[in-house]
């Protein structure tokens, strides 16, 4: 007992130290603000949104880093309020409130319809307000935009580095809350804290090389492809090879890329007995054939695993529900309430995914399938306006990707972004959104600079 109450003082007084940090941070990032070096300042910003870039994610902080990042939009908000057109929006721009607006009547909605306290309400929605920063980073100039690429992608370079060392070593080296595993159809230790931003770095190596030396450019990519096979994940890899050809072909044509699609296939020679194993022996076939042959009412019987299969029952068995309820819950969804609440338990019974315990993922929200997330959180109605609001973003970036180079990258990452949400739940999060928000000022500028277009 003695020990026992020892430890549990000693992980307190961690768990305090830890929380100090993310304050530390914040104030950093805030600090850094008010005296003009906005580089740093949105650099942290960003890390809050994308749960610290793999270096300083949730329990390594101490705190969400996603209430940093919507903490951090309130100050910066308030304290820009009252500059002249700050919260001005025209054409496109006013999803932004739509959004807003839909947040707040799916709040009033879980209030009195639901009758979930205010606490809950805000446990649940709070991180989608982080919508807000787009008011401050579309003001941010071309030069500083540059800068946090700069910074991001080197640092998006090292953890690729130790990423891959430690599935040399079997063991951790970035931040990872539970011990790693070896894949079973590879046969090498998997990790899922991969750089978030892999993708946009391993496209912008081959199409926009501006940051790196032109002696390390090939160093680069093969950095990049190596970290990319290591993750293991099939949709990931499938997903990064189509958004790269896409990319090039953008830029240049296929003729013109010829050298660095061969370039690319080099790099992959040495690991095609992973891909080949990984996609062959996981189970996408048997998952695909199971989908085509069986009804979708018997999808809801298959309650375990982590396989597309299981994504699709996850999603069906919820939206079965909802088509069955009154039009406001088909509109709102199932409520603004997370599953680390006890009254979740109360209000539904799904089979798919349920674990029976408290603060686990699984009835309201799942890692596999954003739609999944979409429906429970937003409802049909929230799901339309989101994927409005994200074809908006990929219509800005693809309309201007033969004027603008970096909007082929905000491009094709974003779309590998949708592609991936079939198996991940990353593009769900808003805290994800704010990277491609940063891009559409700096594409505006440049568009309109060289070719007098907007």
């Amino acid at each position: 007992p003695l020990y026992s109450s020892a430890a549990s003082d000693v992980y307190k007084r961690q768990k305090e130290i830890y929380f100090m940090l993310g304050i530390l941070l914040l104030c950093i990032s805030l600090f850094l603000y008010f005296r003009k070096n906005y580089a740093i300042s949105l650099l942290l910003f960003i890390s809050f949104c994308l749960n610290g870039l793999s270096i300083l994610p949730d329990y390594i902080i101490g705190t969400s880093n996603s209430d940093l990042a919507l903490i951090y939009t309130i100050i910066i908000s308030i304290l820009n309020y009252n500059r002249k057109g700050y919260f001005k929006t025209k054409g496109q721009e006013n999803i932004v409130y739509v959004i807003i607006c839909f947040l707040l009547l799916s709040s009033i909605f879980s209030k009195f319809y639901y009758h979930l306290t205010f606490f809950q309400i805000i446990q649940a929605s709070r991180a989608d307000y982080i919508i807000l920063s787009y008011f401050f980073l579309r003001r941010v100039n071309s030069n500083l935009f540059l800068q946090i690429y700069n910074y991001l992608q080197n640092i998006t370079l090292i953890t690729s580095i130790l990423y891959i060392c430690q599935i040399i070593i079997g063991k951790a080296i970035l931040p990872y809350p539970v011990e790693g595993s070896v894949d079973l159809t590879a046969g090498i230790m998997r990790f899922y804290n991969y750089p978030p931003l892999l993708t946009m770095f391993f496209v912008s190596s081959f199409i926009f090389p501006q940051f790196i030396k032109r002696s390390r450019v090939n160093l680069y990519r093969i950095i990049f492809s190596i970290t990319i096979v290591c993750t293991l994940g099939r949709t990931f890899i499938i997903a990064n090879i189509i958004v790269l050809l896409i990319g090039l072909y953008i830029q240049g044509g296929l003729r013109k890329s010829i050298q660095k699609i061969l370039i690319l296939g080099i790099l992959l020679i040495p690991f095609m007995d992973i891909i080949t194993t990984r996609f062959s022996k996981g189970n996408t076939s048997e998952d695909l054939l199971y989908i085509l042959n069986t009804r979708p009412e018997d999808l809801q019987e298959f309650t375990t695993g982590g396989t597309m299969t299981y994504r699709i029952a996850w999603f069906l068995e919820r939206y079965y529900y909802l088509i069955d309820r009154p039009f406001l819950e088909k509109i709102f969804g199932l409520g603004l309430i997370s599953d680390s609440q006890p009254y979740i338990l109360k209000m539904y019974d799904f089979k798919v995914g349920a674990t029976g315990k408290v603060g686990s993922a699984g009835l309201m929200t799942t890692p596999d399938f954003a739609w999944g997330n979409l429906l429970t959180h937003w409802g049909l109605g929230g799901m339309i306006l989101i994927t409005i609001f994200w074809l908006f973003l990929l219509y800005f970036f693809f309309k201007r990707s033969k004027y603008s180079v970096l909007s082929v990258i905000a491009f094709t990452s974003f779309l590998s972004l949708i592609i991936q949400s079939f198996s991940g739940s990353t593009i769900s999060r808003m805290g994800t959104i704010a990277i491609y928000l940063l891009f559409i000022s700096t594409i505006k500028k440049q568009v309109q600079n060289k070719y007098g277009k907007n």
